[in-house]
């Protein structure tokens, strides 16, 4: 089945978004005008993107008989062997597993090739390939303006860093035109792995990190502070670490800045509760007259030193 057909519904397999399926295959299928379905039905056009899981090719294999027609669509050469063992090893096995070993029972399905480039194209002709150009999805390409909201901690802040996760997947879920920036390894990338716009760094010297927060525009900085013994002795650093960024800043209203920070005026109090949180920040987001009054109120007062 060619993109010129007209099936019923389509089914996209992918492996979580792509930039594989934004910038040639979605908006193709879309511009079809049928529904796209999460299971294939009567009808449907599967799409296969790059790769295939066993799960998914006993659902195909189910209802073969009856879909409108099966795409294998590639813009790497992940179906040759000698190409895909090129690079190094652990992406190597990752797409035999999911992609090379697939090869005869993507023919044997009748699957339809969908190729990147020339070069694919004739590669593979005997499969009668069909070479897409890229047609990128428009929205995808414009330039956005995002309120960054960041939680600039070390690994002392471990506590925080969890507490603040689900905080943090509760106002993505709400507005769309905020991003996330935190620094980790290991288990913090794999705590907000999910959450949507969200940048985990790695932890870098303070040199480093002076010159990361003067390059960027910062819109909000988060300073939660939960009860334990190490952080009794705290200070006031990260009002100035946000005056640095630029940023207005929402504290925990707790000692030291339940009695430094000027609640409404120099940054926001709360307290230590995920829906107050939640509340807060995206009041500032959603506020740039008040985010703009906070940060220079801070600033100033900073500087009056």
């Amino acid at each position: 089945m060619n993109l010129s057909d007209r099936p019923a519904s389509v089914c996209v397999v992918e492996r979580g978004r792509n930039p594989s399926t934004d910038y040639y295959v979605r908006s193709r299928v879309e511009a079809l005008g049928v529904p796209l379905v999460k299971e294939p039905e009567a009808g449907s056009l599967v799409v296969i993107v790059r790769y295939l899981d066993s799960g998914w090719k006993k659902r195909i294999e189910k209802k073969r008989d009856k879909l409108a027609g099966v795409a294998y669509f590639m813009d790497d050469d992940l179906l040759d062997i000698g190409a895909i063992t090129a690079p190094p090893l652990p992406y190597a096995a990752r797409m035999m597993w999911l992609a090379w070993r697939h090869k005869d029972w993507l023919k044997k399905m009748g699957a339809q090739l969908w190729v990147s480039t020339p070069y694919l194209a004739k590669k593979y002709r005997d499969w009668k390939p069909e070479l897409l150009e890229p047609a990128p999805l428009h929205g995808l390409l414009a330039r956005r303006d995002p309120v960054r909201v960041f939680y600039h901690g070390t690994g002392l802040h471990a506590k925080e860093i969890k507490w603040l996760a689900p905080v943090v997947r509760k106002l993505q879920d709400r507005l769309e035109d905020t991003t996330f920036e935190v620094f980790g390894r290991g288990w913090v990338e794999r705590l907000y792995r999910d959450v949507p716009r969200t940048t985990v760094l790695h932890p870098t010297s303070w040199d480093n990190f002076r010159d990361h927060c003067a390059g960027k525009t910062f819109h909000i900085g988060l300073a939660p502070l939960l009860p334990h013994a190490f952080n009794a002795a705290r200070g006031h650093t990260k009002f100035y670490d946000f005056v640095r960024c630029g940023a207005a800043g929402i504290f925990s209203n707790v000692e030291p800045f339940a009695s430094f920070v000027r609640h409404e005026k120099d940054g926001l109090l709360v307290e230590n509760d995920r829906a107050a949180w939640v509340d807060a920040i995206e009041r500032l987001a959603t506020d740039g007259e008040l985010r703009l009054r906070i940060a220079e109120a801070a600033r100033e007062r900073a500087f009056a030193g």
